[in-house]
């Protein structure tokens, strides 16, 4: 580590002008190593449970040291405690912890490492209800002002204190408020960098990637394009109500698990703010319920198809529509032939998806000036689990949808999904109709 021979030169406001004339605060100004953290992490959003673990892990190794020190020995860090994989570090015995001790260049410190180990174990316990990064974000203050000084920097909050005594509760250690506050800081819960500060140069490891959302990723069309997308270069959000399959899918394509239920404001809302970059927003969740004539209509069964279809395409959208702005980015709205050609039973699936269709329509329109390319993708039968969702559990009614016919699978609206996404920004394939060969709509 290069310890900078720059003589400082202290602002009013606290902050260091530093060689390349950029504003820090004493501390990010120390050597080039803590300058370049400061410049593209210190602050980043990190909503992955992984990432939040580690930092959790690493604040706490940190406890009477300097992060220069830990940031020093982070590879090595990383290295002992499998990247810290909650799930491997959880397997960690008293042997392992003697193991560690002896290592050259660790942190010898037996009660920090023994809260790794417990910190892995309550963070898969955590996974039944929510998950770490649910948690966590569920703190953010609902206002922060940016400080205009260095002193004006907090070490603890009304939340921070909140979530340590809840991290506590779940069975975390060395989690103290003032640690939990600076784990808030790190990871983009407050934003507490000096206004007037050097800014942010990228948001987290994967900036340098394009970013994808895909909802309804935990499953089905919205899995298959999630894993498309990743083989193709891209770092993808899943995002859907089952979190245990979303953070498998994650840790398989290495991206991003993040809990939503596009139902729901406030889930939409929390989402959102944990999202820093999208250039692709895959608008997947949905489905259909009953096959029941208008006569025997289940109005519940109408209105959830009307807000997962509809309202959840509408809340997403506009939820992340700066980011996608910002990014000149592309829109896909998987829809269904459904939205295009009636058939007797499906009135409120028909509806809905005529929904999407004009939704889809309508984006096209409106969002043109800003340079966001809006796709709409109309799969025909595809054989995932939407007929054993629509029959609420009957796997007789749902086999029997595609039982002695021709099925399109999930891979292959994946594949329509990566293409449309991967051509150039000047492009907008507007619609895309999908069927099994046998199938003819028209």
């Amino acid at each position: 580590m290069r310890i900078t021979t720059h003589h400082p030169e202290l602002t009013e406001s606290g902050l260091v002008r530093c060689e390349d004339g950029g504003l820090r605060p004493p501390w990010a100004a120390v050597s080039d190593e803590l300058r370049h953290y400061y410049d593209t992490e210190w602050g980043a959003p990190v909503t992955d449970e992984a990432h939040i673990f580690e930092r959790i892990c690493l604040e706490g190794f940190q406890s009477g040291l300097s992060w220069q020190t830990i940031l020093a020995k982070r590879p090595l860090l990383r290295k002992l405690f499998h990247g810290f994989d909650p799930d491997e570090v959880a397997k960690f015995t008293e042997a392992d912890i003697e193991r560690l001790m002896q290592v050259s260049g660790m942190i010898r410190n037996r009660r920090k490492i023994a809260a790794v180990i417990a910190n892995a174990k309550a963070t898969i316990e955590l996974r039944k209800s929510g998950g770490l990064s649910h948690l966590v974000w569920s703190f953010r203050p609902t206002h922060h002002e940016r400080p205009t000084t260095v002193a004006g920097i907090a070490s603890t909050s009304p939340e921070s204190t909140a979530l340590a005594k809840e991290l506590k509760r779940h069975g975390f250690q060395f989690v103290g408020p003032t640690t939990v506050y600076a784990t808030m800081q790190a990871i983009g819960l407050v934003d507490d960098r000096v206004v007037g500060a050097a800014p942010l140069v990228r948001y987290g490891e994967h900036m340098s990637e394009k970013t994808a959302v895909v909802t309804g990723g935990s499953s089905g069309i919205g899995e298959a394009a999630a894993r498309a997308l990743a083989a193709d270069g891209w770092h993808v959000i899943v995002a859907a109500r089952r979190l245990e399959n979303l953070q498998r899918i994650a840790k398989e394509i290495g991206g991003t698990a993040i809990r939503l239920d596009v139902t729901d404001d406030d889930s939409v809302a929390e989402f959102a703010a944990q999202v820093s970059r999208c250039d692709l927003l895959v608008n997947n969740a949905g489905g259909a319920k009953g096959l029941d004539p208008i006569a025997e209509a289940d109005v519940a069964d109408w209105q959830w198809m009307y807000d997962t279809n509809v309202m959840g395409t509408m809340r997403v959208t506009k939820a992340l529509l700066p980011r996608l702005t910002e990014a000149h980015g592309h829109v896909v709205n998987i829809g269904s032939i459904a939205g295009l050609r009636s058939y007797r039973g499906g009135a409120g699936y028909n509806a809905a998806k005529h929904g999407v269709h004009s939704l889809s329509h309508v984006m096209r329109m409106e969002f043109v000036d800003a340079g966001v390319r809006v796709t709409e993708i109309n799969p025909g039968r595809v054989q995932t689990d939407f007929s054993l969702v629509r029959f609420k559990g009957d796997a007789e009614r749902a086999n029997a949808v595609y039982d002695g016919h021709q099925n399109l699978v999930a891979d292959d609206i994946a594949e329509t999904i990566r293409w449309v996404a991967g051509l150039p920004s000047h492009v907008n394939i507007d619609q895309v109709v999908v069927t099994p060969q046998e199938q003819v709509i028209w």
